[in-house]
């Protein structure tokens, strides 16, 4: 099993900032609550008439592969959003450095996502991540997480060999004004190992293609998890 470490960078690392997590532990309530199957059913059934059965996105394995893969970093304390005129605030309680300004300089260009304000925070993170010889981290908002009030700008970092605490730009939402808690997923982190790749556009096989349909419709109980998936773990 690969190693990933967590070292403090700064002697109150502990206490400004909440040390990241497997992403297994932070799995919103929303995704909880979600029933397995459609209308209340407590069955799998093919809905007539069709090749789809009446499960929900609850037992979707990709979809839970991407919300649990890696670690989250977590929001350490809360922080209040006030909009006053054109001036969006951020604020908490304590003298710790939560959130810092991103020099609006730095991104012109940049593609402004709809729905948000036109201005650049970052999330101060004080715990630089290690990875092992060949891997890197991919840095994204916490996937599948649309309820979230900001959006977090994707970077991919070489943390076998930056020795730093990495940094995350985000956007907050145009109609948010409240609290975000302490704990909120504010970004996840997904080792990747590093490999030189090239690309190459085959030609359509029937033969395989017919087989492949073949292998994943002769299941009919969540076929992907039970014939493709391989687990994965993050400790």
């Amino acid at each position: 099993m690969k190693q990933l470490k967590f070292i403090p960078i700064s002697p109150d690392a502990e206490f400004d900032h909440l040390p990241p997590k497997p992403a297994t532990t932070t799995l919103p309530q929303w995704y909880k609550d979600i029933p397995q199957f459609l209308d209340g059913e407590k069955k799998l059934r093919i809905i007539p008439g069709t090749v789809a059965v009446n499960s929900t996105v609850k037992r979707c394995t990709p979809f839970l592969d991407a919300m649990t893969a890696g670690y989250t970093i977590v929001l350490s304390e809360d922080v209040q959003v006030i909009k006053k005129g054109t001036n969006t605030n951020l604020w908490w309680r304590s003298s710790s450095k939560i959130i810092t300004d991103h020099s609006q300089n730095q991104h012109p260009g940049l593609a402004i996502p709809a729905g948000y304000e036109p201005i650049v925070f970052k999330w101060a993170n004080d715990w630089s991540i290690s990875t092992p010889k060949g891997y890197s981290l991919l840095c994204t908002h916490p996937l599948n997480r649309f309820d979230l009030p900001f959006l977090v700008i994707n970077g991919f970092v070489d943390t076998d060999t930056y020795p730093l605490g990495i940094q995350f730009p985000f956007f907050i939402r145009s109609d948010f004004e409240g609290i975000i808690e302490r704990g909120t997923p504010i970004a996840q982190l997904i080792p990747v190992k590093r490999d030189n790749w090239k690309s190459e556009v085959m030609p359509f096989d029937d033969n395989a293609a017919r087989k492949a349909t073949k292998l994943f419709v002769g299941k009919i109980d969540r076929s992907y998890k039970n014939q493709f998936w391989h687990k994965k773990s993050y400790q």
